[in-house]
């Protein structure tokens, strides 16, 4: 991905009373792979949706920033826009310059220049974009059709519905390729879910194989499902399961140990004599 688009939404005074949003698109021309930018005063209206398809066509578009507000609220509308245009929806990424800079600050300079901050992280993280295609999802609600009270497909996250769901399972597939840190285990072993996990990042740092999770090393098919049947044999066995999850549930993964830590490391690197400094 070689060709990227901005486009700077004033989204009236919300953004444009603080922001100078032709200085935004203005600097943004300069970064590397941006070979179109543009502000409008509301990019979500039709005639913004209309100024982007005419870009991506036109330009030759393989991905768009769109600085504005909340991605929960419009990036599913930038993406049918996309779409429409005829490039994939997931070549979009969002810079909330609204939320994030106008809202929260009163100097309009220091706004200006955070926003200006936040499209190059944006313009740096889409060229990094693949094409997503929706076919799991379409499974998964033909299976829930099938299944009705057994299967349940819910595709807007919520932090409130992950925990709600961690609450109630048994266990949590993650068989990522990458992981560098990662929540989602660290919550699933408090509230007892035992995850199977592919042993890279965090995931390695945080799950104990056998002991609070399952892992498996190579990134295949064949060494999940072995990974998986590992802990439907484990869950087969109430005792030692039951084990795995207490032994789970009482990890501590906040940051009261960390902090007490690091204030051991300040208070002796203070009191240690000068010339050991």
């Amino acid at each position: 991905m070689a060709r990227v688009g901005v486009f700077v939404c004033h989204c009236g005074e919300n953004i444009g009373g603080t922001v100078d949003c032709a200085r935004v698109a203005e600097m943004s021309k300069a970064l590397p792979g941006v070979v179109h930018a543009v502000d409008y005063k509301y990019m979500c209206s039709d005639p913004g949706q209309a100024l982007l398809k005419q870009a991506v066509e036109e330009k030759k578009l393989d991905g768009v920033v769109v600085a504005a507000c909340s991605p929960r609220m419009h990036e599913p509308t930038f993406r049918r826009a996309l779409q429409t245009a005829g490039i994939n929806p997931y070549f979009l990424e969002m810079a909330n310059i609204r939320e994030q800079c106008s809202w929260v600050h009163d100097d309009p300079r220091a706004a200006t220049d955070k926003a200006i901050d936040l499209v190059r992280a944006a313009v740096r993280r889409v060229v990094w974009h693949e094409p997503l295609e929706k076919r799991y999802v379409d499974i998964l609600r033909e299976l829930a059709a099938l299944a009705q009270g057994r299967i349940g497909v819910q595709t807007n996250f919520t932090v409130e519905q992950e925990h709600r769901l961690l609450a109630g399972a048994d266990m949590i597939v993650m068989p990522s390729q990458y992981e560098p840190c990662g929540l989602t285990q660290m919550r699933a072993q408090r509230y007892g879910a035992l995850p199977v996990a592919r042993r890279v990042g965090g995931l390695a740092d945080t799950i104990d194989d056998n002991v609070t999770g399952f892992l498996f090393d190579e990134y295949s098919q064949g060494a999940f499902i072995n990974a998986c049947a590992r802990a439907i044999d484990h869950y087969r066995h109430p005792q030692v399961w039951t084990a795995m999850v207490k032994d789970a549930m009482s990890r501590d993964f906040g940051w009261h140990r960390s902090e007490m830590r690091y204030r051991d490391l300040y208070r002796r690197a203070i009191a240690a004599p000068r010339w050991r400094r």
